[in-house]
Order: structure tokens, then C-alpha cells, then sequence
């Protein structure tokens, strides 16, 4: 290998280099055990920077991916022992309605009139739902009216009142007429799906959410229970639910209380 003396004009005072005719590069030291070249050192240094940096990258990769799936199996641990909590919640409050609503019925069928029977209803009904008022309307299909004898509003009996089937303004008439359930969130925005005009408010105010059902014997209507708030929203299908079991409760108990009567009345005959 032919080597021949250079001068670079890199190096101060021109200072002399060895050149190398194979790879046509200066070269640093002698020819024998010289040092390696100052290129291929930077080279060298470049790619262990690189795959130092590609090493550190996958790691980070796997560390970022383990810490995602370790952050969404503990959103669905979460998730699923909320929804275990909110299910067995919501199996606690369904017990304990049906608890409710079996002590009402057991206490319905051994009470013989209906003050009692309202009282018991009005009772138990604390527990299920909000209720500011409730009453219970029996209809008179010969003199077309319905009359509550029993009205109870903020913890106040009312006196019994009558309400012509011609009193359009009373959601309780439509039920009646109609046979159908009424659920109304916001009386005085709703009120307009089932009569013409607001009827005047009670000393407490005009109540918000109302619902009605009616009673019925097979197809004979004979009555309405009402359950009311003064507060907006208080009532969903699930609170008329409840109110048509009651319903079901008042209607049995009332034919039965009839039934009595009449039986008394034969007797004293």
C-alpha cells in the first residue's frame, strides 16, 4: 500500500499527513497500530446514540401501552362495580317497595271503612314517593260527579267536596271520562293536554306534579286516586306504576266495603 505526505490546510502551520492511496483519506498516526479514523469514530458514536434511542423508544412504547390498558381495565373494574352497587341499590328500593305495598294491602283488606283506609294509604305512601297531597274520588255515574270524602294536603284533612263531571278544569273529571292514567311533570306548562284552563289554587298553592288513576271495577269506572307534589318532576312511570297497584288495592277494598253494606242493610231488614 503506497503511502505519500500530504499538507492540510486544516491543521496550523500546514502540518504534514500521511495519505492513503487505498481509501484516499488523510490518516492520523502511523501506519502500524495507528488510531482509528476520526469519521468512522462519529459514525460509530451515531449509531450507538441511535440504537440507544430506539431501545429507550420501544421501551417507552410497551411502558405507554401497559400504563393504557392498566388505566382502562381499572375504568371497567370501576364501571362494573358501580353498575353492581347501583343494581343492588336499586334491588334494595324494589324490596322494600314490595314490603311497603304488601303491608298496604294486608292492612286494606282488614280495614272496614274509609277514613281508615285512606289513612293507611297516606301512611305507607311517605316511603314510596313524594306526597304533599292525596285524596280519593268516588263516582256517582247518576248524578255524574265525583266526590272526595277524603282529601288530605300538607298533612290537613279537607272537607269532603263534589266536582260535576261538567268541570272541565279538573284533571280529575278527564281521568274519569277518559279511564285513562295522567302524569304531569309541570301542571301549569302540561295542563293544557287534559283541560281547558288552571283551576283556582289551594290555600298551599297550585301543585306541580300530579298523577291520577282511575279506579276501575273490570270496565266500570267507580273512582279516581290522585297523588300530588308542589314540586316539579317529582313523579316517573315508575310512581304511576305504584299508583295502579294502589288503585287496584282501593278498588277491591271499596267493593268489599260495599259488599259489607249491603249485607248490613239486608240483616237490619
Amino acid at each position: 500500500m503506497k503511502n505519500c505526505w500530504v499538507v492540510s490546510s486544516v491543521f496550523p502551520y500546514g502540518a504534514l499527513l500521511p495519505w492513503n492511496d487505498a481509501y484516499a483519506q488523510p490518516r492520523f498516526g502511523t501506519e502500524q497500530g495507528g488510531s482509528i479514523p476520526i469519521v468512522p469514530q462519529v459514525f460509530l458514536t451515531l449509531g450507538l446514540l441511535v440504537l440507544l434511542v430506539g431501545i429507550l423508544w420501544v421501551y417507552w412504547r410497551r411502558a405507554a401501552r401497559l400504563a393504557c390498558e392498566n388505566a382502562l381495565l381499572k375504568m371497567q373494574v370501576e364501571t362494573q362495580s358501580s353498575e353492581a352497587k347501583k343494581t343492588a341499590t336499586q334491588l334494595q328500593a324494589a324490596h322494600r317497595q314490595m314490603q311497603v305495598l304488601a303491608e298496604i294491602g294486608r292492612r286494606i283488606a282488614a280495614d272496614r271503612d274509609m277514613q281508615t283506609l285512606v289513612s293507611v294509604i297516606y301512611e305507607h305512601l311517605h316511603t314510596l314517593m313524594d306526597t304533599d297531597a292525596f285524596g280519593i274520588g268516588l263516582y256517582d255515574a247518576e248524578k255524574q260527579e265525583i266526590t272526595y270524602r277524603i282529601f288530605v294536603d300538607m298533612g290537613v284533612q279537607l272537607p269532603e267536596h263534589k266536582m260535576a263531571m261538567t268541570d272541565d278544569d279538573r284533571p280529575a273529571v278527564w281521568c274519569v271520562a277518559h279511564k285513562q292514567d295522567i302524569l304531569i311533570g309541570d301542571f301549569e306548562k302540561e295542563y293544557a293536554a287534559y283541560i281547558k284552563r288552571l283551576p283556582m289554587p289551594r290555600a298551599a298553592g297550585q301543585p306541580k306534579s300530579l298523577m291520577f288513576s282511575p279506579l276501575m271495577m273490570e270496565t266500570q269506572v267507580i273512582g279516581v286516586i290522585t297523588v300530588q307534589s308542589y314540586k316539579a318532576h317529582m313523579y316517573s312511570e315508575h310512581h304511576l306504576s305504584i299508583l295502579r297497584i294502589l288503585a287496584a288495592y282501593i278498588t277491591i277494598a271499596l267493593s268489599r266495603l260495599t259488599m259489607m253494606r249491603q249485607v248490613e242493610r239486608h240483616t237490619r231488614l
